[in-house]
């Protein structure tokens, strides 16, 4: 991995801030995240006790997108300390051109190191997210 390269070292800088701080997941894990631009984030995770680090996620970006005319309670991640369960809010990209509307909320079991999806909630895509998306192409 190239540590020039800043999308590298956003990864390589929040993996050792999560190790640093400790496990935050499922009793001995550590979840890092990095910012890519405004309400983007991505993650992988830690395990404290064999030093792997995971990257294969069951999407590459979480947007968690902004609209002020909507009430959409999109979060982001949230996760515990003493618990497998993922949840992640917001608009999901499968991959790095993948810009969508598959937005709600997903329910991940952390189960032999990998996220398993439970559950899908779909959820509105915000009004002025549409009208971004148009401007990309």
């Amino acid at each position: 991995m190239d540590s020039a390269d800043p999308e590298n070292q956003k990864f390589i800088d929040s993996v050792k801030e999560a190790v640093a701080h400790g496990p935050n997941f499922a009793g001995h894990y550590a979840i890092a995240h990095w910012g890519l631009g405004t309400g983007i984030s991505s993650i992988a995770v830690v395990d404290l006790v064999t030093g792997e680090v995971f990257r294969e996620m069951p999407f590459v970006f979480l947007d968690v997108p902004w609209d002020p005319e909507s009430k959409i309670p999109y979060r982001g991640y949230s996760f515990r300390v003493n618990s497998r369960l993922l949840i992640a809010s917001g608009c999901f990209y499968k991959g790095e051109s993948q810009r969508g509307n598959d937005c709600g909320w997903k329910y991940y079991k952390w189960e032999q190191n990998r996220f398993v999806l439970l559950s899908a909630v779909p959820g509105p895509v915000p009004s002025n997210y549409r009208q971004q998306e148009k401007h990309q192409e």
